[in-house]
C-alpha cells in the first residue's frame, strides 16, 4: 500500500518539463520512502509569474509542492487512530531533503518547515497509484490547511503613540535587534544570535549611560572596558551583575529565572556560532524553546528599565486590541488545492 504525500513549500522549486530525474528511495524503519518529483499545485499563480520560462534551453514550470511515496502492507486508516506514517517519519523525510536543497543551491529562501504546521495531504492508495475504495470508516487521506499572512493591528491608539515621538526620534540599535529575533523563527539559529546580540548592545548602552552619571572617573570607566585585550575586559556576564550593581545597585542575578534564560540565550548563541547547532548543553533548541528565550529576553529589558533613572529610560508602548477574523473555505473547481486534493477522508 502507499501512503502519497503533498506538502506546500513557501518557495518554489524551477523544473524542468523535459529532463530525466533519478527518483531517491531508502527505507527509514518499516517504510520504504521514495522522494518524487515536485510538482505544481493548483493555486493561481501571481501576477508577477512569467508566462514562460526555459531551464538549460528547454521548457520548465514553477514547482510549489514537494511530493513524497511511502510504502507498507499497510497503514493505519481507523477514523481516530493515530497517523501513518507518523509525524516524526514525515517530517524527517522533508528536512532531510530541505537541508540537503539548502546546501547544495546555496538557496537562503529554503526554512525548516514542519507538520502539521503547513498545508499538507495525506492520502492512500493502492500499490498501483490507484485509488482505494471506501471501506467502511476506513479513511482515504489526512491533511490540514493552514492560512497566514502579515498584519499589524493600526487602530488610533498606535496611530497616536506613533506621532507622539519625535520627527527626529532614533530607535535604540538593541531594539530592532530583539524585534527581529522573533522575525527571523522558525529559524532558531538565527533568532538565538540577535536576541544574544541585542542584549550585549543593551547592557553596554546601559552601563555606559549610567557612567555618565555617576562619580566613577571617566579614565578608570575607559580602563575598565578598554583594555587592548578583550579577554581582560568584562565579561557580558559581568557586565550584567557585577557592573550593573556597582552602577545602578542591582544585578539581573536577583531574579533566578531571567539570569538562567539569559545565560541559556547565551548557550544556544556560542553553540549556533561555534557548532552550527543551537543548543544548551545536549540538547538542540526547538522552535518553541527560542521563542520562550526571545520572551525572557524582553523581560530582561523591561527589568533593566525599571531599574534605570527616569532620565534613563527608552519610552514603551502597550495597548490592547481585539481581532476578529473569518476565513470562507469553498470546495470546488475554483478552489485552489494540492494534487492528491479530494472530498475523501479526513
Amino acid at each position: 500500500m502507499l501512503a502519497k504525500l503533498y506538502v506546500a513549500l513557501p518557495f518554489s522549486l524551477l523544473m524542468s518539463d523535459q529532463a530525466a530525474y533519478t527518483l531517491l528511495t531508502y527505507q527509514d524503519g518499516e517504510y520504504e520512502v521514495t522522494l518524487d518529483l515536485p510538482v505544481k499545485s493548483e493555486t493561481p499563480p501571481s501576477r508577477d509569474a512569467p508566462d514562460h520560462i526555459k531551464l538549460n534551453g528547454k521548457p520548465a514550470f514553477l514547482a510549489d509542492v514537494l511530493t513524497l511515496t511511502f510504502r507498507k502492507s499497510s497503514f493505519r486508516r481507523a477514523s481516530g487512530s493515530e497517523i501513518d506514517p507518523p509525524d516524526d517519519v514525515m517530517n524527517r523525510a522533508i528536512g532531510s531533503f530541505l537541508a540537503r536543497l539548502k546546501y547544495v543551491a546555496r538557496a537562503p529562501q529554503v526554512h525548516p518547515i514542519e507538520l502539521p504546521k503547513c498545508p499538507w495531504r495525506l492520502q492512500y492508495l493502492n500499490d498501483d497509484g490507484t485509488e482505494l475504495p471506501q471501506e467502511g470508516d476506513l479513511i482515504r487521506g489526512r491533511g490540514t490547511l493552514t492560512f497566514a499572512f502579515s498584519y499589524i493591528a493600526c487602530d488610533p491608539a498606535l496611530w497616536e503613540h506613533i506621532h507622539s515621538l519625535p520627527q527626529d526620534f532614533v530607535p535604540p540599535p538593541w531594539n530592532a535587534l530583539l524585534v527581529d529575533s522573533v522575525g527571523a523563527l522558525p529559524h532558531v539559529g538565527t533568532a538565538v544570535v540577535l536576541a544574544a546580540t541585542a542584549l550585549e548592545v543593551l547592557i553596554a548602552d546601559v552601563l555606559k549611560s549610567l557612567s555618565t552619571e555617576s562619580p566613577i572617573p571617566k579614565a578608570l570607566w575607559s580602563w575598565i572596558n578598554d583594555r587592548g585585550d578583550w579577554q581582560k575586559e568584562p565579561s557580558v556576564e559581568e557586565q550584567f551583575s557585577v557592573l550593573l550593581e556597582i552602577l545602578c545597585g542591582h544585578s539581573l542575578k536577583e531574579d533566578n529565572s531571567l539570569w538562567e534564560a539569559f545565560r541559556n540565550l547565551r548557550k544556544a548563541r556560542n553553540s549556533f556560532v561555534h557548532e552550527g547547532i543551537p543548543a544548551i548543553g545536549r540538547s538542540a533548541v526547538t522552535s518553541e524553546e527560542a521563542h520562550l528565550l526571545i520572551a525572557k529576553a524582553n523581560q530582561i529589558v523591561e527589568r533593566l528599565r525599571e531599574w534605570l533613572p527616569d532620565k534613563l529610560k527608552w519610552p514603551v508602548f502597550k495597548h490592547e486590541v481585539q481581532l476578529e477574523f473569518g476565513k470562507t473555505l469553498m470546495r470546488g473547481a475554483e478552489s485552489p488545492s494540492m494534487p492528491g486534493d479530494s472530498t475523501h477522508g479526513a
